[in-house]
């Protein structure tokens, strides 16, 4: 495996070598703005191997964790939990992310070779993938030398948190790809989709509010507000749904927080939106039967709406428009449930 890494590692670093020294004879290189908080530039090389021309062309990128040259075409791409993005540009990864037998399954990528990082990185698979572009949506699987290891085996980009924006990030790896008319191609049909559902259900719900719960082995969480995570940036920014209030008052400005059966009868939501965790059914029946729970108005009007976690607890072009398509429809068949 040692061998392996230092075999390609030195092909890999030898190329950038040659780049340079090429760079500095013949002036080939030319700068070209990005999209994002990255400077990228092209450069070709040609040079002559055993009396044949080998032609290069690379692209020069700068991200959170240093300087890349990245192929001007990428054609295998392994994107760590950014594999929404990659396939909204139709571009299907090489190696998934995978957690304790997770997958986002509703990529639908069941013949992607699955790579689990709950036990760390398994990186002799990851190089019998023989990537040419690595991008990894933040830096937790980069430190403490993972990100060396990743270089060793192809170029590798690295996000503060691909999560964070969308449409940055989906923007950024347009870019990486050079596919950014499809990536701003992409952003134009999903904002027209949420302009037109938002239309939709403020014709069918008004002014109702609703809230998101995760139900979790220790504990329940509130989803917050439209600034960060999965839900709120849909619910409540696509969308323009309004929050309950116990939303804005715990948990607007934050990601989530946790709430106590305690907390429950002051949940007022008009429609609540429910995803249960990985092995957190348990818990999940025990709220149900609770008389507390039992006496909210979203469970006394029966609009209480479970949805698919790995969906709605995930963000990408793919994930965010399945949320819009799966809230639109609960909510504007209410009184039919």
């Amino acid at each position: 495996m040692k061998n392996l890494y230092i075999s390609k590692y030195i092909r890999y670093r030898s190329s950038l070598l040659l780049i340079v020294i090429m760079f500095v004879i013949g002036g080939c290189s030319s700068t070209q703005p990005t999209n994002n908080d990255s400077s990228a530039s092209s450069s070709e090389t040609t040079s002559e191997v055993n009396g044949e021309d080998i032609s290069s062309k690379t692209r020069t990128f700068t991200h959170k964790m240093g300087t890349i040259q990245v192929p001007e075409h990428p054609k295998r791409v392994i994107g760590l939990y950014v594999e929404d993005q990659l396939q909204a540009l139709g571009v299907k990864p090489v190696m998934q992310w995978g957690s304790g037998g997770q997958t986002r399954s509703y990529l639908n990528l069941q013949d992607v070779p699955v790579l689990d990082v709950s036990g760390g990185v398994n990186f002799e698979a990851v190089l019998s993938a023989d990537p040419d572009l690595i991008i990894l949506f933040n830096d937790s699987l980069a430190v403490k030398g993972g990100y060396e290891q990743f270089s060793a085996i192809a170029p590798t980009y690295v996000f503060d948190d691909a999560n964070e924006n969308w449409r940055e990030s989906l923007t950024t790896i347009g870019d990486l790809l050079q596919m950014s008319d499809q990536a701003t191609e992409v952003i134009k049909q999903y904002d027209q989709q949420a302009a037109d559902s938002a239309r939709t259900l403020q014709q069918a719900i008004g002014n109702e509010t609703v809230a998101l719960l995760r139900i979790e082995q220790k504990g329940m969480l509130l989803y917050g507000g439209p600034s960060k995570g999965f839900t709120g940036p849909v619910l409540y920014g696509d969308l323009q749904l309004q929050p309950d209030p116990l939303v804005r008052e715990l948990a607007w400005e934050d990601y989530n927080k946790q709430i106590t059966m305690e907390t429950i009868p002051e949940l007022t939501a008009d429609h609540i939106f429910i995803v249960v965790g990985n092995q957190a059914e348990e818990q999940a029946e025990q709220l149900y039967t609770n008389p507390l729970w039992q006496n909210i108005p979203a469970v006394q009007k029966n609009h209480v709406h479970e949805v698919d976690f790995l969906t709605w607890m995930s963000s990408g072009p793919i994930a965010n428009s399945l949320k819009i398509k799966q809230a639109t429809e609960l909510l504007q068949n209410r009184n039919l449930q």
